[in-house]
């Protein structure tokens, strides 16, 4: 009989029977979509955010169950390209429902935003940008993303995104020919954020944003907190308060990808093979990080290690020498197709994962 080992980390709980049911009865790697978690997520977005217009970020994971459970629930969507907004709109969700987040366009981008009969809402954070609106002719609605702090993030951004007092005033500045709509500012914190100060912070540089468009004679109207929020965050009561107090003169929006995603699947691998060298046990599974355990890498990802058990390391399948799922865990000794199951693989796992070495991302499951 097959061991099935499930690897914990430090906010999952223990694998319901159902889903122990689908992994006994499927062969191979698979991740399961469950559907029941997310409308628990949707339920504690609700109970501390209900006054915030959450816009999904789609990058997180854009299965189209997930998706089409939130369109039911009255989300809207953060997309980062066109091909994004293609992914909404194929499942009849109207452009007024989406925002353009990613800052910066390329040329071809822009070409495909003005086929579209109906723009979405976009983020700049350069005059750059809407002079390239200018010269394709487009007419847009538009938020300036701020340049804030994230080193208190997990991913932190540095000074990739956002605009500084200079580029605000710079951007409300430009005359233009085309109608360019100034709708508000957007801003985000970095992913993982869980200092209650990066957050007070940022909406001081909101306020300071409100200011100067007050002086160029605009008017702001949406504030959008961006995302890095998650359901793991201690500070989801502080951040309610906070939010709501702007929620009663401007709308806010925010764009929660985590939040929704990670705890809505969960991945099962199998062990193809095990070596035992001195007191280390090897063990390689049917999956890498080139796949669904890109996480680990880009995203920081981590699992309890433990002390009980065999030392053991976790190879993926690829030819990489660098394809280390874990150097160092301790796990029961387990044999060639046992299995290990991941909970919280829901966030930039299958989205981000490559074909490398002609290996494909596991097939989802819907609980």
């Amino acid at each position: 009989m097959k061991t099935i080992y499930i690897v914990k980390n430090i906010h999952n709980k223990d694998v319901d029977t159902d889903v122990l049911d689908i992994i006994n009865k499927n062969d191979g790697s698979f991740y399961i979509f469950n559907n029941k978690e997310l409308e628990k997520k949707i339920k504690l977005w609700n109970k501390y955010f209900r006054f915030i217009i959450p816009h999904y970020a789609i990058k997180s994971n854009p299965y189209i169950p997930l998706i089409n459970t939130l369109a039911k629930n009255n989300f809207s969507f953060d997309c980062a390209s066109t091909h994004e907004i293609n992914v909404i709109k194929d499942q009849n969700i109207c452009n007024d429902r989406i925002i353009y987040a990613n800052p910066i366009k390329t040329n071809e981008e822009v070409e495909i935003l003005k086929q579209m009969k109906e723009k979405p809402l976009t983020v700049f954070d350069n005059v750059s940008q809407l002079k390239k609106m200018e010269k394709y002719d487009i007419d847009i609605s538009y938020l300036i993303r701020l340049f804030v702090n994230t080193t208190d993030a997990s991913c932190p951004f540095d000074d990739k995104y956002g605009a500084q007092p200079g580029d605000i005033k710079e951007i409300l500045n430009y005359k233009s020919k085309n109608k360019l709509s100034f709708k508000g500012f957007s801003f985000h914190v970095g992913s993982g954020n869980k200092n209650i100060d990066s957050y007070l912070n940022a909406m001081k540089k909101v306020e300071e944003g409100i200011q100067i468009a007050t002086e160029y004679g605009e008017t702001t109207e949406i504030i959008n907190i961006g995302g890095g929020l998650d359901y793991k965050n201690p500070n989801l009561n502080e951040l309610s308060k906070l939010y709501y107090k702007y929620s009663l003169k401007y709308k806010i929006f925010a764009e929660p990808g985590r939040f929704f995603s990670e705890a809505s699947f969960i991945l099962k691998v199998v062990i193809v093979e095990k070596k035992i060298i001195d007191d280390w046990i090897l063990y390689y599974i049917d999956d890498s990080t080139y796949h669904s355990f890109s996480c680990m890498i880009y995203d920081h990802l981590d699992y309890q290690k433990g002390n009980k058990g065999k030392k053991s390391k976790v190879y993926g399948k690829t030819c990489d020498g660098t394809d280390v799922i874990f150097s160092e865990i301790y796990l029961p000794e387990l044999e060639v197709d046992d299995i290990l199951v991941f909970p919280n693989m829901g966030a930039y796992t299958m989205c981000s994962a490559s074909d490398f070495n002609g290996f494909l991302v596991p097939k989802v499951i819907d609980l």
